[in-house]
C-alpha cells in the first residue's frame, strides 16, 4: 500500500520542482531575451536604395532592427527605397544625418525638400518637443508671400512660386531671418505670412546669397532625448543599451546575463550563463547551472 502512495506523490513532487525551476530560472535564460541580446548587439547599417546606409543604434530602430532595441517615437523608415524618414507628431522628416558623439540628429521635412513652394502656406514645423529640440545651431526665418509689386526680384531675399492647384498662380514673396531686432509681428501686419522655418547657421551665407531652395534642403538639427547618461553609463559597464519589450519607453540595460534597470554588475555574473541537459520527472530540461548550483536539488528528483 505504501509503494501504491508513494508512487504518485513522488510524481506530484517531481512535477512541482519542474515548475519551481521554470518561476525561478531568470529572464535572462528565456529565448525572448537570448534574442533580444543578439538582434541589438553589433553595429547595424539601415540601408535604403542606393544611397549610403544610416548607422542606426539606441535610441532608433528600423529596418530588420527590432523596436526594444530603440525607444518609442525614434522609427527610422524607408521611403521608396530611396531615403530615410522619421515621423512626428504627424510631420514626416527627411534623415540626413544621426550623430552619437552627440544627440543630435539632422532633419528636413519632407515637404519642403520636395517643394517648398507648396508647403509655405501650410503648418508650421511640428515635432514631438518631448523628445526632440532645436540644437544651438539653429535660426528661423521666416517666409512672407503674395507680395505683388512690393518686393524687387533684384533683392537678395526674393523668391517666387507657382501655386494653386494647377500652379497656374504665380506669387512672389521674401524671407528674413528672425532676430530680436526684427518685429516679425510688424512685417505680418503688412505682409501674409507663410511659415517660420529652421534652418542651420551655416545655411545662412546662402540665404544671403538668394539661395533659398539649398539653404532649406540643408536641413536643421536637433537635440534627441532618450536616455543619453543611462545609456553611457550602461555601455561602460559592458551592456548594450535597449528598452523593455513590454514597454519601449522604459531604458533597460541588456547585460551579458540579463538585463538590467541601468548599468551591468561589476565583476563576474553571478549565474553564469552555461545551460546543460537534464532529466526532470521524465521530461528533458535545459536549464542554467549556476542557477542549479544555488538550489540544492536533490539528486533523485533531478537525473542527469
Amino acid at each position: 500500500m505504501n509503494n501504491h502512495f508513494s508512487q504518485p506523490i513522488a510524481l506530484l513532487s517531481k512535477i512541482s520542482i519542474f515548475f519551481f525551476l521554470i518561476v525561478v530560472v531568470p529572464p535572462s535564460y528565456c529565448v525572448g531575451y537570448d534574442e533580444q541580446l543578439s538582434a541589438c548587439s553589433g553595429k547595424y547599417i539601415f540601408q535604403c536604395g542606393s544611397g549610403t546606409g544610416l548607422n542606426i543604434s539606441y535610441p532608433f530602430w528600423g529596418g530588420t532592427r527590432p523596436q526594444y532595441c530603440g525607444r518609442k517615437g525614434f522609427e527610422i523608415r524607408c521611403q521608396d527605397n530611396q531615403y530615410h524618414f522619421i515621423d512626428s507628431a504627424a510631420q514626416k522628416f527627411r534623415v540626413l544625418n544621426i550623430s552619437y558623439l552627440e544627440p543630435i540628429m539632422t532633419i528636413v521635412r519632407d515637404d519642403l525638400w520636395n517643394d517648398y513652394c507648396s508647403a509655405i502656406v501650410y503648418q508650421e514645423i511640428n515635432f514631438n518637443h518631448n523628445i526632440f529640440k532645436y540644437s544651438q545651431n539653429v535660426r528661423n526665418i521666416s517666409l512672407f508671400h503674395h507680395c505683388d509689386g512690393v518686393i524687387s526680384p533684384r533683392d537678395s531675399n526674393y523668391f517666387s512660386c507657382k501655386m494653386g492647384l494647377g500652379g497656374e498662380e504665380i506669387t512672389t514673396g521674401f524671407y528674413v531671418i528672425d532676430i530680436p531686432e526684427l518685429r516679425i509681428s510688424n512685417l505680418s501686419n503688412t505682409f501674409q505670412l507663410g511659415i517660420k522655418v529652421p534652418v542651420l547657421l551655416a545655411a545662412l551665407d546662402d540665404l544671403r546669397r538668394g539661395n533659398l531652395e539649398q539653404a532649406l534642403k540643408q536641413g536643421f538639427e536637433v537635440e534627441y532625448i532618450a536616455d543619453s547618461i543611462p545609456c553611457v553609463q550602461c555601455i561602460a559597464t559592458g551592456g548594450i543599451c535597449g528598452s523593455n519589450i513590454s514597454n519601449t519607453e522604459q531604458f533597460i540595460c541588456l547585460c551579458p546575463d540579463q538585463p538590467q534597470p541601468h548599468t551591468c554588475p561589476v565583476g563576474p555574473p553571478s549565474h553564469p550563463k552555461t545551460l546543460k541537459w537534464f532529466r526532470l520527472g521524465g521530461l528533458p530540461v535545459q536549464i542554467s547551472s549556476g542557477v542549479l548550483s544555488d538550489m540544492a536539488v536533490e539528486g533523485d528528483l533531478l537525473i542527469r
